[in-house]
This record gives structure tokens, sequence and C-alpha cells, in this order.
């Protein structure tokens, strides 16, 4: 079923309990995916 196919009543399926991850991160370096030198961080 694609997204636009489903209407509001619909029954789709969920997770009812997710597993804990494998890794679990406090800070994520934002510098990999945004470079500072393309783009301007507010908290410099």
């Amino acid at each position: 079923m694609l997204t636009p196919d489903i209407k509001v009543g619909d029954c789709v399926p969920v997770t009812g309990e997710l597993c804990n991850p494998p890794v679990i991160m406090e800070m994520i370096d934002m510098t990999t995916y945004l470079p500072k030198g393309e783009f301007v961080y507010g908290t410099d």
C-alpha cells in the first residue's frame, strides 16, 4: 500500500515495543554533516 492510498481509519502495522539501539549517543557532531565553512552556527 502506497502512502497516498492510506486513508483515515485504515489499519496499518506498527511496532508495539521497540528494542534498544545498539549504540546510544549523547551528542552528534554536526560539523561532520554541516561544515562550519559553509554553515553559520549560532553557538559560536
